[in-house]
């Protein structure tokens, strides 16, 4: 066994009675830890006090799809008492398979009592304060736990309630991904099963592995490698290893059967469904993510974000300068089983969030080899990859370049070996485990500053001052502009409310089809209550899907009779949406007989689709999307 650094924080043995007391004493304190995020949340991220009842922070339209969620599940519990998983009025006349998509149900569940009594947005708001909130709780008592430092592990709180990964996924309104508040607890539990496995710390751990992945399948997965690693090596070096690794296996056994209920429906909606080795590829992180600017910050955000929008990943992974700067300083000041464990699953975290293959900036790196090693190496992939695998795939040829190989990565054994390897798309956020252990890294070197500069009795004082320092520091780093935060006002919009206030039972369409697959979508149900012949989410019914190339020859009268089938009475056209995808002039729809114009509103125009004892006309014009292609037309949500 290595020695123990000499530099390493003391670690001082305390009696009973005065870890009694310090618990005590770690109540208030608590306490003041929280109100802290809670009102650094309130000026950062989530809309003022005044907008807080009708506006969320969401740029991309996908926080309309959990507001619907957040109203979904209630509305069929006490009102409809119908199914939670199925809503028949999406993707009309098939219905919608909720699990076929994330259902997040430790925010749905959650916020229920908030959705019920003052409704759905200010619950989607306070999951936003809740996250930022116990997400710095939980980084603080894993930070204090393993460093001891009580005071500076206020900076770990800052660092992991307010990354950049973290505000990033706010702004896009994507709450099972906003909710990364569990994961520090999990570690802490892992960590307290190390060094006192009682049945206490069992119960905990996977409580919180549960509630990891209720909130999201993505962190059920990342977790589950990256905490997995973390507890065997923890237990390395340790008198009784095996006994760590069997309550950490019970752990994961009873946090299974808590989310059963959950998984065994997303099993039969996704269960073999995948993403091609292409699309899992292009998600993944460039090496420079990791230390390419905050580009959401309002000084030297704005040249940032076109570079960073058009040659990087957008994966949102900056830990700062500041915080690395003060994980450099503490590193050693960790204690040696600590540091090892967090150090390697650290690593683990970054090579998995890199995706299948290397890429350093932007696009994927190639090796230039000569033609027969290029083709060797294509064989051999070839071999693994479709006859070997687990995940059987051929789309690994599309990564084929002539006279050059690509370098695999761990991910890419992940995605063909590991059961749902093939089902992650972002396999940058594996480095949401990789900020974390920076912020527990961090903190030591936040009580390295405090010491550099402490004199005589003022000691107290200059530590004080140093964490100060810190946060300002790394809040400074991190904040994010006004304008980018994207409040968006939910309420009805003139075309909702016309359609609301049209009498019937009848079902709507969007044109272009890429229009109508938005999260908005969902949540419109609610606000004019009508059904919808489209929807959204990570993958579509089968039934819709196989109707797709039928509704892409719109204004066909193969395409008229099927929505008339599907109980279509309007038909909402959005002419710039046709223009911008190069989809020709929606202006040639006017004249059909079956299709008359019923009025425009904020240049939506709005057509109602009649029986007539005519076959519906066809103009002749096909309004495909030629030349665009979208994951809706292989039955997913659009990359």
């Amino acid at each position: 066994m290595p020695q123990k650094a000499t530099d390493e924080l003391p670690r001082p043995k305390q009696s009973c009675r005065t870890t009694a007391c310090n618990h005590r004493r770690a109540y208030p304190t608590t306490l003041y830890l929280v109100s802290f995020l809670i009102a650094l949340s309130l000026v950062l991220v989530v809309p003022p006090l005044s907008q807080f009842s009708r506006a969320i922070p969401d740029l991309t339209g996908d926080g309309n799809q959990y507001l619907y969620l957040l109203k979904w599940f209630p509305h069929a519990l006490f009102g409809l008492h119908a199914s939670l998983f199925f809503d028949p009025n999406v993707f009309y006349p098939f219905g919608y398979p909720l699990a076929m998509s994330e259902t997040t149900l430790a925010n749905t569940v959650l916020m229920m009592p908030i959705v019920l009594s003052v409704g759905e947005v200010i619950a989607y708001n306070s999951a936003i304060l809740s996250s930022c909130a116990l997400a710095g709780l939980g980084a603080y008592l894993f930070a204090w736990q393993i460093t001891r430092c009580k005071r500076e592990s206020v900076v770990a709180a800052v660092v992991f309630a307010f990354a950049p990964y973290h505000t990033a996924h706010i702004v896009q309104g994507i709450l099972p991904i906003i909710t990364i508040q569990w994961i520090p607890f999990v570690f802490l539990g892992i960590e307290m099963l190390a060094r006192q496995p009682r049945g206490q710390w069992i119960l905990l751990t996977a409580l919180f592995f549960a509630l990891t992945a209720l909130s999201s399948w993505y962190y059920a997965f990342i977790i589950s490698i990256t905490a997995g690693a973390y507890a065997l090596l923890r237990a390395w070096g340790q008198p009784q290893p095996r006994q760590t690794v069997t309550y950490a296996l019970l752990s994961l056994m009873l946090a299974a059967f808590l989310i059963l209920p959950a998984l065994v429906p997303t099993f039969l909606c996704q269960g073999g469904r995948g993403w091609s080795m292409t699309t899992s590829d292009g998600w993944g992180a460039a090496l420079t993510d990791f230390i390419y600017p905050n580009p959401r910050h309002p000084l030297w955000g704005p040249p940032l974000l076109e570079n960073y929008t058009s040659y990087t990943r957008r994966a949102d992974l900056y830990v700062g300068i500041p915080v690395l700067l003060l994980a450099s300083v503490g590193l050693r000041a960790i204690p040696w089983a600590n540091r090892r464990a967090l150090i390697m699953t650290a690593v683990l975290a970054t090579l998995l969030a890199l995706g299948p293959t290397l890429h350093v900036y932007g696009p994927r790196t190639y090796i230039p080899v000569p033609a027969m090693v290029e083709r060797a190496f294509t064989v051999v992939i070839g071999f693994f990859s479709k006859y070997l695998a687990l995940n059987p795939t051929t789309t690994y040829y599309t990564l084929r370049l002539e006279n050059a190989i690509y370098v695999p990565l761990p991910a890419f054994l992940l995605y063909l070996f590991v059961p749902t390897g093939n089902a992650i798309r972002f396999w940058s956020r594996f480095g949401v485990v990789a900020i974390l252990v920076l912020a527990v890294l961090a903190v030591c070197g936040a009580r390295r500053l405090g010491e550099a500069f402490r004199v005589g009795h003022t000691k107290q004082a200059w530590a004080e001052a140093a964490i100060a320092l810190c946060v300002i520091a790394i809040l400074c780093d991190f904040v994010v502009a006004p304008e980018l935060r994207g409040f968006r006002d939910v309420g009805p919009d003139p075309v909702t409310e016309w359609i609301r206030s049209q009498p019937g039972d009848f079902s709507i369409m969007k044109f272009p089809i890429e229009v109508a697959i938005n999260g908005r979508s969902l949540y419109e149900t609610f606000l004019h209550g009508k059904k919808i012949a489209y929807g959204y989410g990570t993958f579509f019914p089968g039934e819709w899907t196989a109707q797709l190339p039928v509704l892409r020859t719109f204004p066909s009268g193969e395409s008229l009779a099927l929505l008339k089938r599907w109980s279509v009475r309007y038909i909402l056209i959005y002419p710039e949406a046709y223009g911008s995808l190069g989809l020709g002039e929606p202006s040639q729809i006017v004249g059909l007989e079956a299709l008359p114009l019923r009025t425009i509103i904020d240049d939506v125009w709005i057509y109602e689709l009649i029986d007539s004892s005519q076959p519906a006309a066809s103009s002749g014009i096909t309004w495909a999307n030629q030349g665009v292609t979208t994951g809706a037309q292989e039955g997913r949500r659009p990359i």
